[in-house]
């Protein structure tokens, strides 16, 4: 039986160009595909969208489930959800374009970029250690008094960053990986520092405008986002619902402000397949900057492994990244050598694991040879 989680199998090659093919090369017809995708939306109890795509053009696309349990609305291809951290992978090609422009320095310390920043390993810690979560600034949502509702009250950046600055270093730093939202909102920050420009500003100018993502944005706290699903979770998974014998209920309020560049995005599952085939060519980022965020021995906001396809030993290069805030889930499954695109998009707290198995099977599915 074919194992299917994720594995990090490591392939020292740099991104290949985008491979060109049919959608006959995958071993599904298309009309089977949907109901392949229906069944691991049952499987998975997902609600939400997939997108199945083959070199830039969907196959399949499909929405299941309520995006408003209130109103009884449907899921539907242009329903938006939140992408929570792959976020991440829009602000490291923001980061890595900036690079390329020479205003910032991979292995400059981030004090140099922050220099109010009120904790001395400022002096110590790189913009590459950060990007790749070995800067060993502790995961701001494990901050004490994070769950019990201390950060969902207005809080200024300068407030926000002090607390988690007043942590000691989890270890040192480009010593380990250790997955922190602290990086990526302080690397939001450089952005703003270096461009004298929002963080939603340089997104809008720098990826979504140059892509046609007219249904993706930067979320702004009070913000009423058109068409943007509702977020429910699990009755007795991490929450208790009112009624006791709810089966699903709303998430609760999270301050979105204090996720920016970190997992404040919204989209949709075709902008989403607009952002991955931005990331062919040079369009938002040479070749020589694509190895670098996507070596697979320190990836920059993406893991880069393989899936197995068979119990002979074939698999499949993937370049992937998943997010998940408040009952919203989502994952995209980049196949670069085979010219294949898996994204999910979920409202109803179904976990990494079931998306991430959903998106391994699919693939499986296709590919086997």
């Amino acid at each position: 039986m074919i194992h299917t989680a994720l594995k990090a199998i490591a392939f020292a090659v740099a991104l290949p160009p985008l491979m060109t093919s049919s959608a006959q090369d995958l071993n599904i017809p298309e009309d089977g595909l949907v109901s392949l995708i229906a069944q691991q939306a049952e499987t998975a109890e997902i609600d939400g969208t997939f997108l199945v795509a083959k070199d830039g053009q969907p196959i399949a696309l499909a929405s299941f489930g309520l995006a408003n349990r209130e109103h009884n609305v449907e899921n539907l291809p242009g329903t938006r959800f939140r992408i929570a951290s792959m976020t991440k992978s829009f602000t490291a090609v923001l980061v890595m374009q900036l690079v390329e422009a020479g205003q910032i320095d991979l292995d400059a310390t981030f004090g140099t970029y922050l220099p109010e920043y009120p904790a001395d390993y400022k002096n110590r810690i790189t913009v590459r250690h950060m990007l790749a979560n070995r800067s060993g600034i502790p995961h701001y949502a494990e901050l004490p008094g994070w769950r019990d509702g201390k950060f969902r009250s207005a809080s200024s950046d300068e407030d926000f960053i002090a607390a988690f600055a007043a942590e000691p270093l989890n270890f040192e730093p480009g010593s380990e990986y250790r997955y922190s939202n602290s990086n990526y909102f302080l690397l939001g920050k450089i952005l703003e520092t270096t461009t004298g420009k929002p963080y939603s500003e340089v997104l809008e100018e720098r990826i979504l405008s140059p892509l046609g993502m007219t249904d993706t944005g930067d979320y702004q706290e009070g913000e009423v986002v058109p068409h943007l699903a509702s977020d429910y979770m699990r009755n007795g998974e991490e929450i208790s619902c009112q009624p006791a014998d709810a089966r699903y209920c709303k998430s609760g309020y999270v301050n979105m402000d204090l996720f920016q560049a970190t997992g404040s995005l919204h989209s949709t599952a075709r902008d989403l397949l607009k952002w991955d085939q931005g990331l062919y060519g040079d369009a938002l980022l040479s070749s020589d900057s694509k190895a670098i965020m996507f070596d697979p021995e320190m990836p920059f906001a993406w893991v880069v492994g393989a899936i197995p396809l068979d119990d002979k030993g074939a698999t499949a290069r993937i370049i992937t990244y998943n997010g998940g805030i408040n009952g919203y889930t989502s994952i995209i499954g980049r196949f670069p050598e085979r010219g294949l695109t898996i994204i999910i998009l979920n409202n109803n707290g179904s976990g990494y694991n079931k998306l991430a198995n959903a998106t391994v099977s699919l693939a499986q599915a296709l590919l086997k040879e």
